[in-house]
This record gives C-alpha cells, sequence and structure tokens, in this order.
C-alpha cells in the first residue's frame, strides 16, 4: 500500500530475530517486554549497523526493491525506528531511564500488560490506568520521545493524539475485517427481511 511504512513487532530481544525483520524490509522494529535501560541499549545495538550497533550486513530486501548498498547503507542507522514496549512494573519505574537511550525513538504503552503490572489486570478504565496513560505521553516528550499505544478505532484514536500519543494503533487488518464483514452482514440481512416484508405486503 502507497504511503505506509512496515513496522515487525518481533517477538522479543533475540539479534536474530531483530535482523531478520529489518533485511526483509521492515523500517523499524517495535520490542515488547523492554523493563530498563540496559535492555533499551540492546535492542538499539541489534537494530543498528556499526558503529551504533552491531547488526550484521546482509539487507536482502534491497535486491529485490533494485535499491543499492550504496543508496541504502549510509543511511540506514538514521532510517530504522526502534519501538520499545513499556508493559511492566520494572519498566514503568525505570521510564525515563529507558527513554534516555540513544537510539530509541518510541515509547509504547501497552495497556492490557500494565493492567496486569500495576495489579488491575483487564480494568484499563481502572483511574490508576488512566491516570498513567494520560500522563505516559509527557513523560516520553519529556526525554525528547514519542510515545505510542494501541486501542481501536477512530475515536479513541483521536482522543490518545489530543492527548499527545503519535505513535497510535487502532486496529488492524482481522479486527477491522471482522467488523467490516459483521457490518456488511448484517445490513444485507436487514435488507433481506424488508425486501420479504415488502413482497408479502405486495
Amino acid at each position: 500500500m502507497k504511503g505506509c511504512v512496515p513496522i515487525v513487532r518481533v517477538a522479543g530481544l533475540d539479534p536474530q530475530l531483530i535482523k531478520k525483520a529489518l533485511d526483509v524490509g521492515a523500517a523499524g522494529v517495535m520490542l515488547p517486554q523492554i523493563n530498563n535501560a540496559d535492555e533499551a541499549h540492546r535492542a538499539v545495538q541489534f537494530a543498528k549497523y556499526p558503529p551504533e550497533g552491531s547488526r550484521g550486513v546482509s539487507p536482502w530486501w534491497t535486491f529485490f526493491m533494485d535499491v543499492s548498498y550504496e543508496e541504502y547503507l549510509p543511511a540506514a542507522n538514521q532510517e530504522t525506528c526502534v519501538i520499545v514496549q513499556i508493559e511492566s512494573r520494572e519498566a514503568i519505574d525505570n521510564l525515563e531511564e529507558i527513554a534516555a537511550v540513544e537510539g530509541v525513538d518510541v515509547l509504547f504503552a501497552g495497556p492490557l500488560d500494565i493492567t496486569a503490572a500495576l495489579g488491575h489486570i483487564g480494568q484499563v478504565e481502572h483511574p490508576e490506568i488512566q491516570g498513567f496513560l494520560e500522563e505516559f505521553p509527557r513523560r516520553a516528550a519529556g526525554c525528547g520521545k514519542a510515545s505510542g499505544i494501541t486501542l481501536r478505532g477512530y475515536e479513541a484514536g483521536k482522543k490518545a493524539y489530543d492527548a499527545g500519543y503519535r505513535f497510535i494503533v487502532i486496529g488492524g487488518l482481522i479486527i477491522q475485517g471482522i467488523a467490516g464483514l459483521k457490518a456488511d452482514l448484517e445490513g444485507l440481512r436487514a435488507y433481506a427481511r424488508e425486501s420479504a416484508a415488502s413482497q408479502t405486503q405486495g
């Protein structure tokens, strides 16, 4: 799709998984359960080429897109986005230290994991959870970093944007696809009922 940038959420802080995602064409990686500055530093190390990191040099996607190494490699580190997910009590306590790591671009709040970390599992609307999510963008911005969150739908995304979030997930192909299919089916069934009723009355 034109105008889209591929981001891959890898399974964990694994240099092989990060390298594979970037080598096949991801413009950035999203890493779950980053709990402290050391882990954030390793995430950057695994995602960047030397001297900023330790990523091996073999980006396969360039061959298929007819992009030369001379064009890609000099700009690769600057163009590779590193997103770290804040999902544990330890990460919450270390938020500013994680944000201070050079090369981390986005701090991403995982609401459901945060409900578990703060002792209110599944209760996203709990005042303590909402309080944390409201202050999260300000804490990230205070360290010069963007903040991210996952929500559902346009209205929730708009509210998050107004709160200061700039990396906003509002759904996905499965969720949006099911919603669209459900709406179309409901509409078609309603039309069929109306049509049948009209024929009966006629």
